[in-house]
């Protein structure tokens, strides 16, 4: 630390892991450097590094080109909280600078603050804050949180001296950005698999998200036009990280061809579409034919009216069904087709008394007894 722990900063430090430049407010920088102070800046370390006290964003009149994920008076001091550390973490597309219970000036561990700064090479600034690991007094301390450009002229405050935004309390990460035409969600991937038959799964995945609400699932069986929502609202996480989501439709059938499209709700009103993915069922699989024919017994059984019998008839064979009275009278006689079967039969117009039924064919024959009672 250049200066020292309660006012000091560290040198310049390359932002990326292959020096590639930074835009911010329109001018690129290549190196940062972090204050003791709780912001980044950015370019060459001039008198104004962020040693002052925290101040409204934007202001010309006080320090500039700086991220202040929490300008106050703090202190990089092992002394006041043991377990204060920076982790800076170089990835392909961003750069995270964590920061670990930094305290505050003479605050010790009762008054210190984890934050992550995710720094993005297509410009966005991410801040997030870890409320377990934090004992920051939002109430009571005056910090200043935003962006703001080389001379103070332009910037975005989130908060300052007790107003504005909330720190903590919220899974939701700040999100700064200078290309006003940026999606708040950067969509990787958006594929729609069959996952049994007649069960489709949606999925996408996100690189980050920002004041997003969430999302919806429509289907068409032809174009978006005719597409309906087939899913609630689907909450989003936004977070700065690559995560997926997923969603089941079960109400599909066979020889139907399906059209998928997501559909974020930003914070915004705002909505963007994506898709459409395709589905396309055959026809459904042949049926599996029982390897023997049996009879089972008759449900409910006594009965009145009705009762059901249930009995398969294996492939390549024909089976009857037959009905008999006590006195061996036949009451009813059918053929059946390969398959398993469940027959109704109605003895509405049969008298009271026992019956029996036989299921026969060329390699199987069986009687059972049943009762009617009215």
């Amino acid at each position: 630390v250049n200066g020292n722990e309660d006012d000091g900063h560290t040198n310049l430090m390359d932002i990326f892991d292959d020096a590639s430049n930074f835009t911010f407010f329109g001018n690129t920088y290549s190196q940062m450097y972090l204050s003791t102070n709780g912001t980044i800046g950015f370019g060459v370390i001039g008198d104004a590094w962020h040693s002052i006290g925290p101040d409204n964003i934007p202001n010309a009149d006080g320090d500039d080109n700086m991220i202040a994920w929490c300008w106050d008076d703090l202190e990089y001091d092992d002394g006041q909280d043991p377990d204060v550390n920076i982790r800076i973490s170089k990835l392909s597309d961003r750069t995270i600078v964590t920061f670990w219970h930094y305290p505050v000036y003479g605050g010790g561990t009762a008054n210190s603050i984890t934050a992550q700064v995710i720094i993005y090479k297509d410009g966005r600034v991410f801040i997030m804050y870890n409320d377990d690991e934090s004992t920051y007094d939002q109430a009571t301390q005056s910090c200043a949180i935003g962006i703001e450009n080389i001379d103070g002229t332009a910037g975005v405050g989130y908060r300052y001296n007790q107003t504005g935004g909330p720190i903590f309390g919220s899974d939701l990460a700040i999100a700064f950005g200078q290309n006003e035409s940026a999606l708040p969600v950067t969509l990787t991937s958006f594929t729609a698999t069959l996952a049994q038959e007649t069960t489709a799964n949606i999925q996408w995945t996100v690189e980050s998200e920002s004041g997003i609400v969430g999302y919806y699932v429509y289907r068409s069986e032809t174009d978006y036009s005719q597409a309906v929502a087939i899913s609630d609202l689907i909450h989003a996480d936004n977070t700065p990280f690559s995560h997926s989501y997923s969603f089941i439709d079960t109400e599909l059938e066979y020889e139907h061809t399906y059209n998928y499209w997501l559909e974020s709700i930003n914070s915004d009103g705002t909505t963007n579409q994506w898709g459409p993915q395709e589905i396309t069922l055959e026809g459904a699989p042949a049926p599996q034919l029982p390897q023997v024919t049996s009879l089972e017994g008759n449900y409910p059984n006594p009965f009145n009216p009705s009762t059901m019998l249930k009995f398969s008839v294996k492939e390549n064979e024909e089976a009857t069904l037959t009905i008999f009275n006590a006195k061996g009278q036949q009451v009813l006689k059918e053929k059946f087709a390969p398959g398993y079967h469940e027959y109704e039969w109605n003895a509405d117009a049969q008298a009271s008394g026992l019956y029996f039924y036989r299921l026969s064919s060329p390699s199987f024959s069986q009687v059972r007894k049943m009762m009617l009672l009215k």
